[in-house]
């Protein structure tokens, strides 16, 4: 038997995310198309896709601002606590280097990488707070932007208005 096709493939591994995203888009296409007249069906449905595309992009831009900035600032916040005069520093750099040594590292190296693997610790909890902040601004954005989902207007289309399914 051949190899399936990586995007059946793939959409099996996500529990067929594919399908499911397709299925999810066609009744949010629905709800503001409906009312459209089909003359201008076309321009709307391109003009619905460029403003969801354009609004996915600056979403991304927002969050990914954030993220680096955060990341920078609690790096900072992090990096007020761990001091060469810390005794939890001294004790944790003691023990990596120890370990590195004892991996077969010569002194210097060892004290040179255990420092590395510190920055790359402080670097990683940062990141993690900063996503956490980020999850936060996008949770906060959803319970905001719910209830706007009851300000769609329900209803049929006008008289002699076909309706049309939009994929």
């Amino acid at each position: 038997m051949p190899p399936e096709p990586a995007p059946r493939a793939a959409g099996r591994a996500w529990g067929d995310g594919g399908v499911r995203l397709r299925n999810e888009r066609f009744p949010q296409n629905r709800i503001t198309q409906r009312r459209i007249p089909r003359p201008k069906l076309t321009a709307a449905t391109g003009l619905y896709n460029v403003a969801r595309q354009v609004s996915g992009s600056i979403g991304i831009a927002i969050a990914t601002t954030l993220l680096a900035r955060d990341t920078i600032r609690y790096r900072a916040v992090l990096g007020e606590h761990v001091t060469a005069l810390d005794l939890a520093t001294r004790s944790w750099l003691g023990r990596v280097t120890a370990g590195l040594d004892h991996a077969g590292s010569d002194p210097a190296t060892a004290a040179r990488r255990a420092l590395e693997l510190l920055d790359l610790n402080l670097t990683q909890q940062a990141s993690v707070l900063a996503y956490d902040h980020v999850f936060l601004f996008i949770t906060i954005l959803f319970v905001l932007g719910a209830p706007l989902v009851f300000l769609l207007r329900q209803g049929r289309p006008p008289a002699g208005h076909a309706e049309v399914a939009v994929e």
